[in-house]
C-alpha cells in the first residue's frame, strides 16, 4: 500500500502535454490553470449559445422591434442595388429629391456589395453583416484589455459577459449599423492604447482612420470612446508629470495621439456638413439637419437629466437590458469595496467604465430615453465595469478566486434568463403575417413599380415603402398637411406619379379632412383596398389592380 502511495505520477500523454503547453503560451494559464480552464469552457458555451440565438427568427421580415430604423437602413441598400447614388444615398420616403443621408453608409455599402456578390436576400445579408461585426469586436476588446494589463485568460470574462447580455444578443442580429459603429470605435480605442505604448506612427494613423470612420458612421457611439481615449491620454500624461518628463512624453507620444483623437472629430464634422447640405435640397429633409435636430431631439431639454422618467428608464429598462437584472448594480457595490482593498487599479478601471456608461446617456438623454437600441453604444462599458470587479476576485487565490467564477456564472446566467424571457419571443414572432406586411403587400398589389405612395397617419415609417417596393411621400408627425414643407414636397412629386393615397390609423377618423385631401389629389371617394391599418385610395375611375411582384 505504501509503495502504491509513493509511486510517481504517470506521465501525461503527449497530446495532453502539447495542449497544456499551448494553453500556457496562448492564454497565460500557468499560474491559474484550473480557473482558466473553466473560463475557456464558459466562453465556449456562451459562444455556441449566442450563435444559436442569432439563428432565431433569422428568416423573418425586419419588423420585430424598431422596424422603423431597421427598414430605414434596408431601404437604403435596396436603393443602391437599384442603381441609386452611393454617397448621397436615398431614403425614398419624403418625395424627390430622394437623397436623405444621415450616417456615412459604410454598413449599407458592405451589405449591398455582399448581396451583389452572393445573390442573397437583403434582409438576411444585413443581419449577417451586423452579427459579423459583433463577433469581430472581440478582437479589439481582447487587444485593449491587454493594453490595460489584464491577463489573457481573464479577458475571457469580458467576452462571456458580452455574449450573455440580452441587449447584445438581440440587436447584434438585426439590420442595424450599431455593431459596425461599435467595432470601429473599439478598434480606434485599442489602437490609441497601443499607440500610447509603442509610439508607432502607423498605429496612430490607423487609430485616426478607424476613429474617423466610427465617428462618421455614428458620432453618438464615438463620443464614449473619445472620452475613454481621453482617460488613457490623461493617465499617460499624469504618469509623465509624476516622472518629471511631461514635455518629452507629450512630444513623443501624447501629442501625436491627441492629434489622432482630433482627426475623427474633424472628419465627422465634414461628413455632417455634407449630409446636411444634401438634406436641404428636400423640403422635408431640411427639417432633419443636425442643427435642426440637435437641441430638441439629439440632446433633449436640460431638465431631462434630472427627470424621474430618465432615471426610472435607466433602472427599469437599460440596466436589465444590459445586465439582465437591475439590482445586480447593488451587488457591484460590495464587489467594488473588495476590489478597492485588494486590487485598487481594477477598482479604478471599474469606476471609470461605469462613468463611460452613464455620461453618454446623460448627454444624449432624449435618444437613449426613446430608443432602447442606443444603449448598444454604452452597455459595453457597464459590462466592462462588472468584468473588472470579477477579475479582482479571480486574481486572488483561494476562496475569493472561486467566488469570482461564481459571480461570473451568476451575471451571465441572469443575462441569459432575461434574454430568454423578454427578447427571444420577440425574435421568434412571425411578422410575415402581421398588419404592416399585409398593408405593404396591399399597396404593392394596386400600384405600378414607377408609382409613388402618399401616406398619412404613420409618421415616416420606411417599412411600407420597403416591403411594398414603392417609393413614398409620407407626412411626418412634426408637420401638418398644409405646412409649406409638405406642400412643396407634394408639388415636387406631382399628382400624376401618385399611385395610391393611404390614410392610416387615426387619420381615418377625420372624414372631412380625408375628403379634402382626396379631392386635392384626384382620388376616388371610396377606398379601393384596405387593411386594419390603412385605407388605400386610387385615382378617380381607376379600380384596376396595377403591377405585380418584380
Amino acid at each position: 500500500m505504501a509503495d502504491r502511495m509513493s509511486a510517481p505520477p504517470k506521465p501525461q500523454p503527449a497530446a495532453l502535454a502539447r495542449l497544456d503547453r499551448w494553453l500556457d503560451n496562448r492564454l497565460g494559464l500557468a499560474d491559474v490553470e484550473p480557473q482558466a480552464a473553466l473560463l475557456v469552457l464558459l466562453f465556449s458555451l456562451a459562444l455556441v449559445l449566442s450563435l444559436w440565438t442569432m439563428s432565431q427568427g433569422w428568416g423573418n421580415p425586419l419588423l420585430d422591434m424598431h422596424a422603423f430604423r431597421q427598414t430605414q437602413t434596408a431601404i437604403t441598400v435596396d436603393s443602391m442595388l437599384d442603381h441609386g447614388p452611393l454617397l448621397p444615398y436615398e431614403i425614398p420616403v419624403f418625395g424627390p429629391p430622394w437623397s436623405l443621408p444621415f450616417e456615412l453608409p459604410v454598413f449599407q455599402w458592405l451589405v449591398a456589395g455582399l448581396v451583389r456578390l452572393l445573390r442573397t436576400p437583403i434582409d438576411q445579408t444585413g443581419r449577417l453583416v451586423c452579427a459579423s461585426f459583433f463577433y469581430l469586436s472581440f478582437i479589439p476588446i481582447y487587444t485593449l484589455l491587454g493594453s490595460l494589463r489584464i491577463r489573457p485568460a481573464h479577458r475571457l470574462v469580458f467576452l462571456i459577459l458580452l455574449l450573455a447580455s440580452p441587449l447584445y444578443l438581440f440587436w447584434s442580429r438585426t439590420f442595424m449599423i450599431e455593431s459596425l459603429a461599435l467595432f470601429l470605435c473599439l478598434a480606434y480605442l485599442a489602437l490609441i492604447a497601443a499607440a500610447l505604448d509603442s509610439r508607432a506612427r502607423r498605429t496612430m494613423v490607423a487609430a485616426a482612420v478607424c476613429g474617423s470612420f466610427g465617428a462618421a458612421v455614428k458620432v453618438t457611439t464615438f463620443f464614449g470612446f473619445l472620452m475613454a481615449a481621453g482617460f488613457l491620454i490623461a493617465l499617460v500624461g499624469y504618469k509623465a508629470w509624476q516622472a518629471r518628463s511631461l514635455a518629452a512624453t507629450a512630444r513623443r507620444a501624447v501629442l501625436p495621439v491627441v492629434i489622432a483623437a482630433i482627426v475623427p472629430i474633424v472628419v465627422s464634422s465634414l461628413w455632417t456638413g455634407y449630409a446636411d447640405a444634401i438634406k436641404l435640397l428636400n423640403p422635408i429633409g431640411a427639417t432633419l439637419t443636425s442643427e435642426a435636430l440637435l437641441a430638441h431631439w439629439i440632446l433633449g431639454p436640460l431638465s431631462l437629466r434630472t427627470s424621474p422618467e430618465l432615471w426610472a428608464t435607466i433602472l427599469v429598462r437599460m440596466l436589465p437590458d444590459v445586465l439582465g437584472y437591475p439590482y445586480l448594480l447593488l451587488l457591484m457595490l460590495p464587489m467594488l469595496s473588495y476590489a478597492a482593498l485588494r486590487q485598487p487599479r481594477l477598482a479604478g478601471l471599474a469606476l471609470a467604465s461605469a462613468l463611460l456608461f452613464l455620461v453618454p446617456i446623460l448627454l444624449f438623454a432624449n435618444l437613449h430615453l426613446i430608443h432602447n437600441y442606443y444603449q448598444y453604444a454604452v452597455g459595453l462599458f457597464l459590462l466592462a465595469s462588472a468584468g473588472f470587479l470579477i477579475v479582482a476576485f479571480l486574481r486572488t487565490e483561494g476562496l475569493a478566486g472561486w467566488t469570482g467564477l461564481l459571480l461570473l456564472a451568476m451575471f451571465a446566467g441572469i443575462g441569459l434568463l432575461r434574454y430568454r424571457a423578454v427578447w427571444l419571443p420577440v425574435q421568434r414572432q412571425d411578422t410575415r403575417q402581421g398588419p404592416i406586411m399585409e398593408t405593404a403587400l396591399a399597396a404593392h398589389s394596386v400600384t405600378a413599380p414607377d408609382q409613388t405612395l402618399v401616406i398619412v397617419g404613420f409618421d415616416w415609417y420606411p417599412a411600407f415603402a420597403y416591403y411594398s417596393q414603392r417609393r413614398a411621400l409620407m407626412l411626418p408627425g412634426w408637420l401638418e398637411w398644409e405646412s409649406p414643407a409638405f406642400q412643396q414636397a407634394l408639388a415636387n412629386l406631382g399628382t400624376d406619379s401618385i399611385g395610391a393615397f393611404m390614410v392610416c390609423r387615426g387619420e381615418r377618423d377625420e372624414p372631412d379632412e380625408v375628403a379634402d385631401r382626396l379631392a386635392e389629389l384626384g382620388r376616388a371617394s371610396m377606398p379601393s383596398a384596405g387593411t386594419d391599418l390603412c385605407d388605400i385610395y386610387l385615382p378617380e375611375g381607376d379600380g384596376s389592380v396595377a403591377g405585380g411582384w418584380h
